[in-house]
């Protein structure tokens, strides 16, 4: 039994445009599927209304909490990235420098 394409019954109310482009890209069969280079040439992307620039698009806040968890566990992951690549650092010139002064010379 062939899979029954749901797009255009659950996206009725979006214009043709915009449910036609899903229903190709979102195929299931590759032969019927297009290309994004096809897509951007297609009634979506080349009638009006345009879309609008991103860069005009208004900057939100962050969303929640759960943003500001986020963003305080990358600052946390990449300071310990950090402290390991100093002690590394610092393991390295302790090696070297026992090595000159285990070698009998001291240069520094």
């Amino acid at each position: 039994m062939p899979y029954r394409r749901q797009i255009q019954a659950t996206f009725h109310d979006l214009p043709a445009a915009a449910v036609g482009l899903m229903d190709t890209l979102l195929s299931i069969e590759p032969e019927y599927r297009g290309t994004a280079a096809l897509a951007l040439q297609g009634e979506f992307f080349t009638t009006e209304p345009f879309a609008c620039d991103p860069l005009s698009l208004p900057r939100c806040p962050p969303r929640n909490e759960m943003d500001a968890k986020e963003t305080k566990m990358i600052r946390e992951f990449n300071a310990g990235l950090q402290r390991s690549v100093d002690r590394r650092r610092l393991r390295n010139r302790l090696e070297k420098t026992n090595e000159k002064v285990s070698g009998g010379v001291l240069n520094e």
